[in-house]
């Protein structure tokens, strides 16, 4: 909560004074916010999933959070993108690579994309390489971790679902047959 506090009232600041972060400054009170982290901490506890403490908090899961809320900020950031405009609030991943560089905005959506792809392949590996671990402990631990696996992956899907349907991004009729998106600005 206070994480999410935090990047409210740095974006709110920004806005007012019409000044973009540099994308390092934005990374740092962006990414973790969402609460990513803290409903992937406790779904733990609240599935009743029981780890060993080093899977729980082995350096993979350290990684899938990050991952999870890069895939989380990026998404929101793409589709938001029409409500941003719209809302003259533009302290987002795509005007802020619009300022920092030479790129057109095709070029911009093309590399955030590709973050994302990026993103998505990383979580898998670390998923796996998590998995792996568990093994060690046999098949009901690796149960549990394919579940404690399983959240972060709904997590993800879950946002991507809210953003793409959601009526504060009115980009639902954007979407094309195939699942991606067409947005006019």
């Amino acid at each position: 909560m206070a994480i999410e506090m935090v990047d409210e009232f740095t974006s709110h600041r920004l806005n007012r004074q019409r000044k973009f972060p540099t994308l390092e400054q934005y990374d740092a009170f962006r990414l973790g916010t969402g609460a990513v982290d803290s409903i992937c901490d406790l779904h733990q506890f609240m599935a009743g999933t029981k780890l060993p403490e080093d899977i729980a908090w082995a350096p993979e899961v350290m990684i899938m959070q990050r991952e999870a809320s890069i895939q989380t900020c990026v998404c929101n950031d793409l589709l938001s993108l029409k409500k941003e405009i719209r809302d003259m609030t533009l302290i987002s991943l795509i005007p802020i690579h619009l300022h920092e560089s030479d790129a057109s905005l095709d070029e911009i959506v093309a590399k955030l994309a590709q973050e994302l792809q990026r993103s998505a392949d990383t979580f898998d590996a670390t998923a796996d390489g998590l998995r792996f671990k568990a093994g060690q402990y046999g098949k009901a631990v690796v149960s549990e971790t394919n579940r404690f696996i399983e959240t972060f992956e709904s997590f993800q899907t879950g946002c991507f679902a809210f953003f793409a349907k959601s009526k504060r991004f009115r980009v639902a009729e954007d979407q094309l047959h195939d699942g991606s998106f067409s947005i006019p600005l």
